[in-house]
């Protein structure tokens, strides 16, 4: 027998038991890893269904006790009891019964109408084709129908309003029941919904959510983890499972809607997820890949108000993005801090139109005095604290040659200006005539005024008496592209401004300054201009058509990681955001560069060796935090990317209309004097109110409605008083700034209370499209006139081009939901007239008498034409002659008819219609719609004097 081989003889079962074990534990590990571990889904999933069970089932205990507590069965009792008062009411039986019966009779009637028409129209069709004397016969049977036809048509429309009548005071005789009813339904459907939320739950299956939309782009599978995302009732736990923030806060679809919440306008299964917050939507496996959190993902989740850039690609037309505040700032700051004018973006041609923020240059040697250039080309925020102007890294000799070029230029183009000599006694009466112009609605001077045009606080430290008022009197003629409008004043109302203007100031001006007459030093000056791009924001004689010199930032958004230099700062500022290295998180890392190249935009020049002229040329704005985050989640926003037009807001003609007209009353700060919305408060409760408010004191709102508010028991005009405590959120009115500067003062000088000091303010333009015609305001927005002789702040000339006048026109109309451009007013015909005066030749004298009637007198109030109330003009009203080219007939009734609720706080009266039977008889409806078609009358009949009358 052979002897076996040794290795033969050797045991493996340790290896072959080691080896199975190792494949048993990688293959259970691989089970576990493709079931468990890259699905977690499943697990966030079967953790919300638990919780939904669980706070469900707790709910339908609540609602279920709830329905039987003393509260819903008091509430039971009390609606049974007020219904069966109710219908054993004989007074609402007996309306009811009149209801039935016009109804019965009104279907009589129209039978008996269409019979009578038929026969009518059957007349006429047959006379029409006869000939001779049937024709006249024929003509004679359709006129003696005519009568009947014309008396039912008129018993008819009575009973309608009638029956309108009746309804309205079954509704309120009704109102309790109703209000009662409510709130028992609010029991019921809590229980109902709660119940087929439940019903749901168990249907609901633990798998891949999946929303697939070819023309976005989008596979999204976020709603896998994120169970709870389109869920209300989940915003307290804790994310995956959380519900989506602000469910609610978009403006409704329509009035009388409630308002809308994001995932409204944005549904989910339309819309995904990663067109809004970015990410890697298809990823299931980890939280970091689906937020794309990764390297060389350049589109990553984007967290907190960042997550706003992405409204700007389907909203670049909206100014204010409801939801999106922090963008909408970084784009009005891109425009207010001249970014604009250096860099391109595709989505801003609007802005892009508007670009010269600063004032032109081509007059600086007539305009400033030498010895103040320097330091502000040097550091504007020395001087004006709050200017948008940037610092530049210009050294002293750079700024030398700077200055001598703008000098040198101004010298040759510059003329002597024709001005009224300073004398110290103007100083006064500029500073009154300033302050009661309105200059203060656009300027600010110490802490008072506004912050739309320059602060003035310093202004005698820069500017020439001579220039200024030249410039007050005509800023066009110095400026055309620029907003200071014309105040029409004439030179020696300027000269008074200007004088007063001289005095801010700190220090004498006429120091000793540098020598601007090099020519050499000029010749730099324009080199460096035209490096640092000063032509972006001002006009600049001969740089007017240069290009923009900074990058174009249409793509910004999404560039690649990579083509952000970060020179040798890569490892500090990648060490203040807690990464490695840029490409681990691209989000981050593209904020932390944009955020630090806005604070300090040379500061990727430090360690570097640079000549002057390749160093970087952006300047410092002094943004603060709030700025620099606003403006880098803007920039974050701006993708180049083409969405499509159907998932875009797509603006009705309506709605761009009021973005046009907001982006031109803000351009030309209408803000600054003109209060345009109500101020809306939420209160604790959830309750929202709108109003003006009219006093705050001691934590305390006292706060007007400009609604009816049954749920509190409040009409229109009452006044309530709010703990500030109890307001949960407040939206001031939008503009007037002006206004409490104007009240505030007459309440000092002149001992008035704010109610009247109120009528010396700038109008409030709340409902302005209802209620002037379209046409007179694209006339009067471009040539202005007296409304109000009492005002001293004037409406000023801002010099606007048709196509801005019609936008404003427009704006206002459409606002208000008028027709536009299009609008027949028949009163104003003379057609329509002679139809009144057929039935009653009297017709408009009657109305007349009214108008002059001792217990009307609208004279006494209102200036018409040539004829003008007594007392002092602060009293008068609006010029009545006007009225028919400037007010609408319907906005007439309704003043007529309640000016309170047109305009809560007017001193115009109340009039107690329907009586004045001896001088117009007639209800109170006729007697309202005779005034207004007096005053929309053709002719002169408005403006003559009641004596006039009298004679003829």
């Amino acid at each position: 027998m052979s002897k076996r081989d040794p290795i033969e003889e050797k045991s493996f079962a340790w290896l072959f038991s080691l080896t199975i074990s190792l494949l048993l534990i990688s293959t259970l590990w691989a089970m576990y890893d493709e079931v468990i571990g890259r699905r977690p889904w499943k697990h966030y999933q079967r953790e919300f269904l638990a919780v939904a069970d669980g706070k469900s089932q707790q709910e339908l205990k609540a609602a279920t006790e709830a329905l039987a507590a003393e509260g819903y069965k008091g509430l039971r009792q009390e609606y049974d009891r007020v219904t069966k008062a109710l219908e054993s009411n004989p007074e609402r039986n007996k309306k009811i019964a009149e209801l039935e019966r016009l109804d019965k009779e009104l279907a009589e009637h129209i039978h008996e109408l269409q019979l009578h028409r038929g026969e009518y129209q059957a007349t006429v069709y047959v006379m029409e084709k006869a000939e001779g004397g049937d024709k006249s016969k024929l003509l004679h049977d359709a006129q003696g129908l005519e009568p009947c036809i014309e008396e039912l048509s008129t018993k008819m429309a009575t009973m309608q309003r009638r029956k309108k009548e009746l309804r309205a005071e079954l509704k309120e005789m009704s109102r309790e029941r109703e209000a009662l009813e409510e709130k028992l339904l609010a029991y019921e459907d809590r229980l109902k919904g709660i119940q087929r939320f439940r019903e749901a739950l168990k249907k609901e299956k633990v798998e891949i959510k999946q929303i697939v939309n070819n023309e976005l782009g989008v596979i999204d599978r976020c709603h896998s983890c994120h169970a709870g995302v389109a869920t209300k009732g989940f915003e307290e736990i804790q994310q995956p499972l959380k519900t989506h923030s602000m469910v609610v806060g978009l403006p409704a679809l329509a009035p009388g809607l409630p308002e809308r919440g994001i995932l409204d306008a944005h549904p989910i299964e339309t819309f995904g997820c990663t067109p809004c917050h970015r990410g890697q939507g298809y990823a299931t496996t980890t939280a970091q890949k689906a937020h794309g959190e990764l390297e060389y993902v350049h589109t990553p989740l984007l967290r907190g108000k960042y997550n706003q850039a992405t409204c700007f690609k389907c909203h670049d037309y909206e100014i204010d993005i409801p939801g999106g505040e922090v963008v909408s700032l970084g784009r009005k700051l891109f425009h207010e801090y001249g970014c604009i004018g250096c860099h391109s973006v595709g989505a801003l041609e609007r802005e892009d139109k508007t670009r010269y923020i600063g004032p032109t240059l081509d007059e600086i040697g007539s305009k400033v005095y030498p010895e103040w250039i320097i330091p502000w080309i040097d550091n504007p925020k020395e001087f004006r604290a709050d200017t948008k102007m940037p610092r530049f890294f210009l050294s002293q000799e750079e700024i030398g040659n700077v200055a001598s070029y703008l000098w040198q230029i101004t010298q040759k183009t510059s003329e002597p200006l024709s001005v009224p000599k300073f004398e110290a006694g103007m100083v006064e009466s500029g500073k009154n005539r300033f302050e009661k112009t309105g200059c203060l609605g656009c300027h600010k001077i110490g802490d008072r005024g506004g912050q739309f045009a320059p602060n003035l606080t310093n202004i005698g430290e820069k500017a020439r008496y001579d220039y200024l008022v030249d410039w007050i009197a005509d800023p066009k003629k110095h400026q055309p592209q620029g907003r200071m409008p014309s105040l029409r004043l004439g030179k020696e109302e300027a000269g008074e401004i200007a004088a007063y203007l001289t005095t801010l100031r700190t220090k004498e001006p006429g120091g000793e300054h540098a020598n601007f007459g090099d020519p050499s030093k000029a010749e730099a000056g324009f080199a460096l201009v035209a490096r640092y791009g000063c032509f972006g924001c001002h006009r600049i004689k001969g740089m007017e058509d240069r290009g923009k010199i900074g990058a174009d930032l249409s793509d910004e958004g999404v560039k690649p990681i990579e083509r952000f230099d970060f020179a040798l700062l890569e490892h500090e500022i990648m060490h203040k955001t807690g990464l490695e290295n840029p490409r681990d998180e691209v989000a981050k890392a593209r904020i932390a560069w944009l955020t630090t190249k806005l604070k300090d935009p040379r500061i990727y020049d430090t360690g570097k060796y640079k000549k002057p002229e390749d160093k970087l040329r952006m300047p410092n704005g002094g943004l603060n935090d709030q700025e620099a985050q606003a403006l880098v989640t803007f920039i974050m926003g701006l993708t180049g990317e083409k969405v499509s037009p159907k998932f875009k807001r797509n603006l009705p003609e309506r709605d761009k209309a009021v973005l046009d007209g907001t982006f031109l009353i803000r351009r030309y700060n209408c803000v600054g004097c003109h209060p345009f919305t109500l101020e809306k408060l939420t209160l604790a409760d959830g309750t929202k109110v709108e109003g003006m408010t009219k006093m705050e004191e001691e934590g305390t709102l006292f706060f007007q409605l400009w609604r009816d508010y049954p749920e509190m028991g409040k009409k229109l005009g009452e006044n309530i008083a709010v703990e500030l405590t109890e307001v949960k959120g407040r939206v001031p009115t939008m503009g007037g700034e002006i206004v409490p500067l104007i009240i505030g003062k007459l309440e000092e000088e002149e001992g008035l209370v704010p109610e009247e000091a109120r009528a010396f303010a700038p109008p409030f333009l709340y409902g302005e499209g209802k209620r002037v015609q379209a046409d007179w305001l694209y006339r009067f927005v471009q040539a202005p006139i007296p409304l109000r002789p009492w005002l001293n702040v004037k409406m000023p000339t801002f010099g606007l081009t048709k196509e801005e006048a019609n936008t404003l026109a427009k704006y206002f109309a459409l606002l208000e939901h008028q027709e536009y451009p299009y609008e027949r007013l028949q009163e104003r015909e003379r057609a329509y007239a002679d139809a009144r005066c057929s039935k009653d030749a009297d017709y408009y004298m009657k109305a007349k008498h009214l108008m002059d009637s001792k217990d009307v007198n609208c004279g006494s109030c209102h200036v018409r034409g040539e004829l003008k109330p007594s007392g002092d003009p602060s009293g008068w009203a609006p010029d009545l002659s006007l009225a028919r080219e400037r007010l609408r007939p319907n906005w007439i009734k309704e003043w007529l008819t309640d000016p309170q609720r047109v305009q809560v706080g007017t001193k115009m009266p109340k009039f107690p219609w329907g009586e004045f039977q001896d001088t117009f008889p007639g209800s109170a409806g006729d007697q309202v719609e005779a005034l207004k078609d007096l005053i929309m009358s053709p002719g002169d009949l408005l403006t003559r004097a009641p004596a006039e009358l009298a004679k003829r």
